[in-house]
């Protein structure tokens, strides 16, 4: 991984501990008003989405290609990312407190969203061929 990349991971993994944060406190909250955990994490995990792109399309990935078709793809990520949220979330919650269990979710998704923006959704001609900066 050259300088170029090890900054963009940095700030990805920046923007990713605001939106975790954001995403925990948020579930907390829905779970203490009576929502039940799942739906929670759900709700506070697609809250979050929007704060990622539009700090990760900017600041992340200094992306300037189109809006309309790069949100289309982020979506297209946060929807597998979701998938492996709420799939991890589901399975541990059986075994832990909804808010660790959250922490291996998070593990899940920080993975599918990371591959899938840096490769797809906010590639530049840098980035074309699937080749790291």
């Amino acid at each position: 991984m050259n300088n170029r990349a090890g900054a963009r991971l940095c700030r990805f993994l920046t923007v990713g501990a605001v939106a975790t944060a954001m995403q925990f406190a948020l579930l907390h909250l829905a779970v203490r008003a009576g929502m039940h955990p799942l739906l929670g994490s759900t709700v506070s995990y697609m809250i979050s989405a929007v704060f990622n792109y539009s700090t990760n399309r900017k600041w992340t990935f200094g992306y300037e290609g189109r809006h309309a078709k790069a949100v289309v793809k982020f979506t297209m990520v946060v929807v597998l990312s979701l998938l492996a949220n709420s799939t991890v979330f589901f399975l541990a919650m059986s075994y832990m407190h909804y808010l660790v269990a959250q922490l291996f979710a998070t593990a899940a998704a920080v993975i599918v969203n990371y591959l899938g923006n840096t490769y797809w959704t906010f590639r530049t001609e840098s980035r074309e061929g699937m080749q790291p900066d």
